[in-house]
């Protein structure tokens, strides 16, 4: 419930991945992106639309070298205690025969609770005992896999 990312649609046969309402909030509706994959004609449309401009894209299947599935905390100061509670990030894209990587989706929301200290684990049973972990990491790779099988591309780390 307090994962928040992209949604993840069917729609006439293709797959449609669309930015998420909590961005398109922070950012007033000035940016937004929604990417429609064909497996009819064999291609992803990328629209993206900042403020009143729109761009859009097609690729080819064929043009694409892999899928890209990573992973970041990316909890505000983490280093200032021993132990804090993680803010998963999972960002999925593109990877092109080019090399040129296109973000597709992020997935985030509540992970679980870091301890980076030296103190023991015990120490934070309370912490462990009543951890809460959203669902953004089976949703982003259950994303990536459908990409994967529909493309024929395999899945790899950014950068």
């Amino acid at each position: 419930m307090l994962s928040f990312g992209g949604s993840v649609t069917k729609q006439d046969g293709r797959l449609v991945v669309r930015s998420g309402f909590v961005g398109a909030a922070l950012t007033l509706g000035a940016f937004r992106m929604t990417a429609s994959f064909d497996p009819g004609d064999r291609t992803v449309r990328i629209t993206r639309r900042r403020f009143w401009a729109a761009r859009r894209r097609r690729i080819g299947f064929d043009m694409v070298e892999a899928l890209t599935y990573g992973y970041e905390n990316v909890a505000l100061l983490p280093g200032l205690s021993y132990g804090h509670r993680a803010i998963d990030l999972f960002a999925v894209g593109l990877r092109l025969l080019d090399r040129e990587e296109i973000a597709l989706a992020s997935f985030a929301g509540p992970g679980a609770f870091v301890n980076d200290g030296p103190l023991p684990d015990w120490m934070f049973w309370d912490e462990f005992a009543f951890d809460h972990v959203g669902n953004q990491e089976s949703r982003a790779r259950a994303v990536v896999d459908v990409m994967s099988a529909m493309i024929g591309v395999p899945v790899v780390p950014p950068g």
